[in-house]
């Protein structure tokens, strides 16, 4: 009877998490109407990716709150409100005294630990960085946007910015549409140069059921290489079922509470010797390896 009653708790906290992100998303996006013929305004830009931001890090604390989901953080800072904050992991030995944080940087994320993979430890990121990672999960990007630091857009893909319930603040935030083919690689080189970040899926889409990871796509290192930036990866990993590609997002996992991980990892400086084919063929070693020798465990 107790684990029945659980089940359907955990069943109503997941609808319950959907109508949440809804309604917050539709209330932004009605306000963010008004403002499409001002999208080209960093003012307006910047105030409306913030309001956005918000909305994910409330929505990241009702996760905390219902514990529908558990997220662990890996390498970022702790966040200055509990609103803020999710599962926070260890990523060092709990005799350092801080609970097992790694020292925060200004922009919010944390010096990692030199791994023995990597030939030295990742700086802290700074703007003008383009964030990628895998992603397993429908809900990859709005959960790593209410951490990334606050200047940084996404790239969004064509249907969602025709779609009313999400493109006028997607739009009005400044983030890109994936259609721009090298006119797209140019404009976001200029924003980044300029002190924006972006975060970028190379893969293209959800990592393909039973994959570790499909293979990537040179187009965030061609933005990269243009605007002279660093890449910082982020590896996700999730438990099985969590709106992975080809589930429809209404299906619950058949594993409640869920389980999210997000792991800062290491940096690759601008390198411009380092062709954009060669910058990705070496993240993408490095990154498939990383995640199956996670999944060995």
């Amino acid at each position: 009877m107790t684990r029945r009653i659980t089940r359907i708790y955990y069943a109503l906290a997941y609808y319950a998490s959907w109508a949440w992100f809804g309604l917050g998303g539709c209330a932004v996006n009605l306000l963010s109407l008004p403002l499409l013929p001002w999208r080209k305004s960093p003012r307006v830009n910047r105030l409306v990716r913030r309001a956005v931001r918000v909305l994910f890090r409330q929505w990241v604390f009702w996760f905390r709150t219902s514990r529908m989901l558990l997220i662990t953080w890996r390498g970022f800072a702790r966040p200055a409100t509990a609103t803020a904050t999710a599962t926070m992991a260890a990523t060092a030995p709990a005799a350092r005294g801080d609970g097992g944080a790694p020292p925060a940087g200004e922009d919010g994320l944390a010096k990692p630990a030199s791994a023995s993979t990597a030939p030295a430890a990742a700086p802290v990121a700074r703007p003008g960085t383009v964030f990628i990672a895998n992603h397993p999960t429908l809900i990859d990007a709005p959960l790593l946007l209410a951490r990334l630091p606050a200047d940084t857009v996404c790239i969004f893909k064509p249907a969602l910015m025709r779609n009313p319930a999400i493109g006028p603040a997607a739009i009005v935030g400044g983030h890109a549409s994936g259609t721009g083919g090298i006119d797209l690689v140019r404009d976001l080189a200029g924003r980044i140069a300029g002190g924006l970040s972006l975060l970028i899926f190379p893969e293209g889409t959800r990592t393909d059921a039973g994959a570790a990871l499909n293979p990537l796509k040179p187009g965030f290192a061609l933005i990269a290489n243009r605007a002279g930036a660093p890449v910082r990866l982020v590896r996700i990993r999730s438990s099985r079922g969590l709106v992975p590609r080809g589930r429809a997002w209404w299906k619950p996992p058949a594993m409640l509470p869920a389980t999210l991980e997000f792991a800062l990892d290491r940096e690759w400086p601008h390198d411009p010797r380092k062709p954009a084919a060669a910058l990705t063929a070496e993240i993408e070693a490095y990154l498939r390896a990383e995640l199956e020798k996670e999944a060995g465990r």
